[in-house]
């Protein structure tokens, strides 16, 4: 069927994903690894929840899709580039709230990925098919082949065949975010009903973010620019 392919990829970054933290584990620094950890833990946690999303979304659409689905066309933003910085936060009724900053960078509607969480920094080039996992502390990092992991970013309710009549989704006002004017779903699933929503394919709101959280993201700004020379490895660091 049509979206074979999309369902495939995603489920072959989310397993890319957790095998690059898992591997990470073993060089991160002691003082450095308990900063870290949760971040990568947490990234790992909502990625794949945004990837189980978007599989479900792709299910869902039917064949009479205004849009082919030929290679790379649901595996792109629909701007050329942009930075979004994230607010995640995790909820604890009785303790603090835990909130960090996440930053996601592409170009070339997100052939070229970057995203940074802490002193973790993931690099997906797709035109150099390379994925680079990077630790600025110990100034160390790992290489593989191109993961698509900036699918757990990608939002497809801007697609115009997405509609209630033909998933599983329930059209909710608009939010806006970030300064813009998001199209927002939710979808009641695992006894729970999850919410999501973004602007030009980007996500840009999730709450809650993992199957049974207590958490969200949030995007609290955006800008279509982008620093100078981020999807490159620094070349004083050291392959591992």
């Amino acid at each position: 069927m049509k979206n074979c392919r999309s369902l495939s990829g995603v489920l072959e970054a989310a397993n890319q994903v957790k095998n690059s933290v898992m591997e990470a584990e073993n060089h991160v620094k002691h003082v450095a690894r308990s900063k870290s950890h949760t971040s990568r833990g947490n990234f790992l946690k909502y990625a794949c929840f945004a990837l189980l999303t978007s599989c479900i979304m792709f299910v869902g659409c039917g064949d009479d899709d205004p849009e082919e689905y030929d290679d790379g066309i649901l595996y792109e933003f629909g701007i050329e580039k942009g930075t979004v910085t994230y607010r995640y936060t995790v909820f604890r009724p009785e303790q603090d709230d835990i909130v960090q900053t996440q930053i996601m960078a592409f170009d070339k509607k997100g052939k070229q990925f970057r995203l940074s969480l802490g002193s973790i920094v993931y690099i997906d080039d797709a035109i150099a098919n390379k994925f680079y996992q990077i630790n600025t502390i110990t100034e160390t990092y790992t290489e593989s082949d191109y993961s698509e992991i900036m699918g757990s970013y990608l939002y497809l309710g801007d697609r115009e065949w997405l509609s209630p009549e033909h998933t599983q989704l329930t059209k909710e006002p608009n939010k806006t975010i970030a300064g813009k004017d998001c199209t927002v779903y939710s979808l009641s699933q695992f006894g729970e009903t999850y919410e999501w929503g973004g602007w030009n394919r980007i996500i840009f709101w999730m709450n809650p973010v993992t199957v049974g959280g207590n958490d969200r993201l949030e995007a609290i700004s955006f800008s279509e620019e982008i620093d100078a020379n981020i999807f490159t490895v620094p070349s004083h660091y050291t392959r591992e």
